[in-house]
């Protein structure tokens, strides 16, 4: 593996490195040549998809098929062949497809003390993106919520270290079973 190779594995890129304007409403989101160019010339290793990026709404589970297979088609053509990594931030639900189950944010799964539901919670999210054809969620966030000015306190189980570990665990869990 070249140096430049081993640098593009290391690199994760926004969705909108590779997609086409969402102003442009085109069918497929991705941009053949915005994607040759990433993983063919700057070999990157992931992509994610962020709530920011013109891939940000609800999708097809076809669409979504349909990118993945493009961006591995593409992956395969590298001198490497290594498939690109796909991340979804699926952090209550597979939100980014259409007709999927949404959950409550983590802070509020957690104040129902139920590791149960937080458990099938995860099984339900991680079936809905494997069915979209994603392989990697950041989820859960397994960090402990105890700076309220931080703007993304409701991705935490909160400050209670031994709630957030049993729900944490248990989304886990219910992902992979």
């Amino acid at each position: 593996m070249t140096l430049e190779e081993k640098v593009g594995q290391m690199t994760q890129v926004d969705f909108s490195v590779i997609g086409v304007p969402e102003e442009l409403n085109a069918i497929d989101p991705i941009d053949p040549l915005k994607l040759e160019d990433a993983v063919l010339t700057h070999h990157i290793g992931s992509i994610m998809n962020t709530p920011y990026s013109p891939n940000s709404k609800a999708l097809p589970i076809e669409t979504w098929r349909k990118m993945q297979q493009t961006i591995q088609t593409v992956s395969a053509r590298s001198r490497l062949k290594i498939p690109v990594l796909y991340g979804i931030d699926a952090i209550h639900g597979a939100t980014y497809t259409q007709n999927a189950t949404m959950f409550p944010q983590a802070l509020s799964m957690a104040a129902t003390f139920n590791p149960d539901l937080s458990f099938k919670a995860g099984e339900i999210t991680a079936r809905e993106i494997r069915a979209s054809g994603l392989q990697w969620n950041f989820s859960p966030v397994m960090d402990i919520g105890r700076q309220p000015l931080w703007p993304r306190l409701w991705e935490t189980y909160g400050e209670d270290v031994h709630l957030a570990t049993v729900m944490g665990t248990r989304f886990i869990q219910g992902h992979q079973s």
